[in-house]
């Protein structure tokens, strides 16, 4: 059911809080209300709240314990397509939830650990010019740019009106080339603490300083905050050892990201709802899938999935049945 705002902070309040994912500050809530984003089910003892983002949605849950929190994601109706969850805790306390979700049929995608570095204001931090708070023209390309470069399954992609926000309080800088991005910087403030969101560069102009001068500038900016948190893949060695690099360490706390995505089975049923594929060993044989079919396939798979199937491997025998395409899925997700 759609979440007027206030309902939905009425069903917060009477859920007793032993487990939960949900910490969106209040604002927030507001702006996907408004957005018609948010969704909820309220069992007894669980809060279940679905917030979309494209084509998936992102479960979080306020529950009693851990086994109402399995009750509730088996007994419920959970939206259709891709879902999302991000379990943050210390590793250790993480088990009772991961299970709940991993029941539930979700599986682990990845983790993430927050890293934090502290603000000494004395020290110096340099101003470049080519570095410039983004305005609202901006807007669509930074979209289009993270888009590009961020897993839609490990992070919170932002929506326009997210990045309008953002920029309004000046909290996006950019560099650009040649009219082009060359990198990004997102952060928020919140009261004494200051969170790095996502600093990208473009590919083709990472070996000019785009990064570290962007840093720089931030670090400016972020000046009368007593800290700074990020959250990194725990094991992106190389970004890992880039943040210690500017000052950052490791916390214990983890972001365990689970997913649960459409099986072959309903990824088909979707496409040509008229045939039982589970009958068939022969998809292209049996007449169940056309060349026209497979191209609209292919494209399914690379946006649920999250991969990208190259034209040579677009051959019959690779969409013969749903243990071909499993494989062909395999191989795909497995290549870095």
């Amino acid at each position: 059911m759609p979440a007027p705002v206030e309902s939905l902070f009425e069903a917060l309040h009477r859920t007793r809080r032993g487990s939960t994912n949900f910490f969106a500050a209040r604002e927030q809530v507001e702006q996907w209300t408004a957005l018609g984003l948010l969704s909820w089910v309220e069992t007894k003892d669980c809060l279940l709240i679905f917030r979309r983002s494209r084509d998936l949605h992102h479960v979080c849950h306020v529950a009693s314990s851990a086994d109402a929190l399995t009750d509730a994601l088996a007994s419920s109706t959970l939206p259709k397509g891709p879902l999302v969850s991000d379990l943050v805790g210390r590793e250790n306390d993480l088990a009772p939830m991961t299970s709940a979700y991993q029941t539930a049929g979700f599986r682990k995608h990845t983790a993430l650990i927050r890293m934090v570095r502290m603000v000494d204001d004395s020290l110096p931090c340099q101003e470049h010019s080519d570095v410039a708070f983004a305005g609202p023209s901006d807007i669509a390309d930074i979209r289009a740019f993270l888009l590009k470069l961020l897993d839609r399954f490990a992070d919170q992609i932002p929506e326009e009106d997210e990045l309008r926000s953002a920029a309004a309080r000046q909290n996006i800088l950019i560099v650009r080339r040649h009219r082009e991005l060359g990198g990004v910087l997102v952060f928020d403030r919140t009261g004494l603490s200051t969170t790095l969101r996502y600093w990208y560069v473009h590919p083709e102009f990472r070996s000019e300083g785009i990064g570290a001068r962007l840093i720089n500038v931030f670090f400016r900016l972020s000046r009368g905050s007593r800290r700074i948190v990020l959250w990194v893949v725990q094991d992106n060695t190389a970004s890992v050892e880039k943040y210690r690099h500017y000052g950052f360490q490791k916390e214990l706390l983890m972001d365990q990201i689970m997913t649960r995505k459409n099986t072959i089975e309903e990824v088909l049923k979707e496409l040509r709802p008229e045939f039982d594929f589970t009958a068939s060993d022969d998809f292209i044989g049996d007449g169940m899938l056309d060349s026209h079919d497979v191209v609209t396939l292919v494209s399914d798979l690379d946006r649920i999935y999250g991969i990208s199937i190259s034209g040579i491997d677009i051959v019959p025998e690779h969409f013969q049945n749903i243990a071909a395409i499993e494989q062909l899925i395999r191989k795909y997700a497995a290549e870095p």
